[in-house]
């Protein structure tokens, strides 16, 4: 009986971890990258570079990934101007988002500022992977 017992608690411990594991994957992933391509925070660590380069006037950020991270493309990602001097700027997507990288454009101004950005992304969800 105490064999049944141990065997009944090791596949509920075994069935609620994985059930964590699950329901941590779907949780956003989230990065704040200063205005020089540093990564500032991360959380967790799914971010592998950023390389920063500017097109017609416009600082761009291409985001590369941590190799693995995603399967497939994230399901989404926002990108949001944070710091104090963030009058004008806007950071936004530029193109597709693709499961290595992502391209972040800050269009609002030419000049470095002190002002970063906070990227959110997002893994594909079990439901919209399968359709």
């Amino acid at each position: 009986m105490n064999l049944i017992k141990c065997f009944g608690v090791a596949l509920s411990l075994a069935a609620v971890s994985s059930f964590a594991c699950a329901a941590a994957s779907k949780r956003p992933l989230i990065a704040v990258i200063n205005s020089g391509g540093g990564i500032f925070t991360q959380l967790p660590e799914w971010i592998q570079s950023v390389k920063v380069s500017v097109l017609n006037g416009n600082s761009v950020y291409k985001v590369i990934f941590v190799s693995g991270v995603f399967e497939e493309k994230p399901s989404y990602c926002r990108a949001s101007s944070i710091g104090a001097r963030s009058n004008g700027r806007e950071f936004r997507i530029n193109g597709r988002i693709r499961a290595d990288f992502v391209n972040v454009v800050d269009s609002g101004s030419t000049q470095q500022s002190s002002s970063g950005f906070l990227l959110v992304c997002a893994k594909q969800s079990e439901a919209s992977a399968a359709g």
